[in-house]
């Protein structure tokens, strides 16, 4: 961010992620033809997952406080939930109301801790940021509604493609105004780095996680980025977390457990009582 503008590192770092994962959906069995594909539902998951929600977040950040900004990414699992429950018609669980609730509970503990600064935001700021959480659930229930209809490679493939082209204009413009200026070795590594794995890797395994688990149980493991992040921080920063941020994490990690705890219950979702009834229906046929 301190060698380029936050538009052109996103269509670098998908650039790069599309790259790699451009050949290997060419070579999946599992792609339907081009004209089967369903379009509109692609370039809407580019434009929430992609577009959207880095684009707004990059916006957020230059305009509030990392705090405020980790508190109101705290909801995403609220939010997904809520919106799992109207238009996938999961059922929320008394287990994981309570592992969601007792997580954002954690975030907001570490996020308020890690706050070094006597900045306080903006409101505009933290608007941006409600609506990078809203298009982060919206982009979540479009893939657990279309991921049947392709291979994982494939959607994700043509997720990136599509968010790329949105995010074009915006590199463009920035490249136009201010160049694209000396980028330094580490800083072609760090694209690198983050189209590979923060793109191309951390989206395929989300989008595989959401094939097995509920809209509102898989974003519930969401909150264990700030918790990753002070962890990491300490290992390879030498950074010591405080007290809060230790005590946050604790409750995040509880929160995701508490969540999971659902499946292995008798306070199932739809989606634990469906599986239930195909094995039923499975023994009786054999």
């Amino acid at each position: 961010m301190a060698e380029m503008g936050p538009f052109t590192l996103a269509v670098l770092r998908f650039g790069v992620a599309l790259l790699v994962l451009a050949p290997a959906a060419c070579l999946s069995r599992g792609t339907a033809g081009t004209r089967r594909l369903p379009w509109g539902t692609l370039a809407l998951l580019g434009f929430t997952g992609v577009t959207l929600f880095f684009g707004l977040q990059n916006l957020s950040l230059a305009r509030t406080s990392a705090s405020d900004a980790g508190l109101i990414a705290g909801s995403v699992p609220a939010v997904t939930a809520a919106l799992s429950a109207i238009v996938l018609k999961e059922r929320i669980g008394r287990l994981r109301l309570l592992g969601i609730l007792t997580s954002i509970v954690g975030v907001a503990g570490v996020a308020l801790a890690g706050s070094n600064s006597g900045y306080t935001g903006s409101l505009i700021g933290d608007l941006l940021m409600v609506g990078a959480a809203l298009s982060w659930a919206v982009y979540t229930l479009l893939v657990k509604q279309a991921g049947n209809k392709m291979s994982e490679i494939s959607l994700l493939a043509y997720t990136l493609a599509f968010g790329t082209l949105f995010l074009i204009p915006g590199g463009g413009t920035e490249i136009a105004m201010a160049g694209l200026g000396a980028v330094s070795l580490q800083g072609w590594l760090s694209v690198l780095f983050l189209g590979l794995f923060g793109s191309g890797a951390s989206f395929f395994l989300w989008n595989s996680a959401l094939r097995r688990l509920d809209a509102s149980e898989a974003t519930t493991y969401v909150n264990l980025v700030p918790v990753i992040t002070v962890v990491s921080a300490a290992i390879v920063l030498g950074e010591q977390p405080a007290p809060a941020q230790l005590g946050g994490g604790a409750l995040v990690i509880l929160g995701v457990y508490l969540a999971s705890r659902q499946r292995r219950s008798g306070d199932q979702g739809t989606h634990g009582t469906e599986h239930g009834s195909r094995e039923r229906i499975d023994r009786v046929t054999v």
